[in-house]
């Protein structure tokens, strides 16, 4: 489990997203309690959370090693749940190559994240001088980012390098993290593969590179680790 190495804080932003005619859901975001997707609209608050990630994985290889399995995917679903006031995304993923790893092509695994959402009634709960709510907005949706880095949406196709959860403490079902938080999970852009590591923030950069390489170069890499 990755410590949370400062709670976070609040970001008052000077305008939020404009130009979308969905209307804002009520959430309800509790231990064990989910919800689906948040459509875009106004906000004028974010959390920016950091977190030690423990190991520094600047490798290919590094990463290989602690994997169960290696496999390239598109998100079907994601949900938002907290557990003890940290915010975090659960994503159903279908399988779409295996690199490494028993899976096969067309299965769904699930995949916990640090970060997502909460309100703001939720955040004056526990940290009632962090944020000032008017009447009215206490279920207006507030996202969590863990250093500087977004959690998986749907749609979104990405190579993930997954570590099998050894208990059920935050899903009954069984489901993988990411191995070292973010700096397994890269995204994909047609024959290209990157951590968005560039995106971090409270870190050294430098630490964390993006390994930004075709697909195939990566694929190569981690098979030759694997066999």
């Amino acid at each position: 489990m990755y410590k949370v190495s400062a709670w976070f804080a609040v970001i008052f932003l000077l305008f939020g997203i404009t130009g979308c005619d969905s209307e804002t859901k009520p959430l309800s975001i509790g231990d064990h309690k989910t919800t689906q997707d948040i459509p875009k609209s106004v906000t004028h608050v974010k959390v920016q959370a950091t977190m030690d990630v423990g190991e520094i994985y600047d490798s290919v290889e590094k990463l290989t090693q602690e994997a169960n399995i290696v496999v390239q995917g598109v998100v079907q679903n994601h949900e938002f749940f907290q557990r003890e006031e940290v915010a975090r995304t659960k994503s159903t993923v279908k399988v779409t190559k295996v690199i490494s790893g028993t899976v096969a092509v067309g299965d769904i695994v699930t995949f916990v994240e640090l970060g997502g959402m909460r309100t703001k009634g939720d955040i004056a709960k526990s940290k009632p001088d962090k944020i000032r709510i008017t009447s009215g907005h206490e279920n207006d949706p507030v996202p969590v980012i863990y250093n500087g880095v977004p959690s998986m949406r749907t749609g979104e196709e990405y190579l993930l390098f997954g570590r099998l959860s050894s208990s059920k403490i935050l899903l009954p079902q069984s489901y993988y993290t990411c191995v070292g938080a973010f700096q397994g999970k890269f995204q994909l852009d047609g024959k290209k593969a990157k951590r968005l590591t560039d995106r971090m923030h409270g870190v050294d950069r430098e630490a964390f590179p993006t390994l930004e390489m075709p697909l195939s170069h990566l694929t190569t890499k981690v098979q030759a680790v694997k066999h």
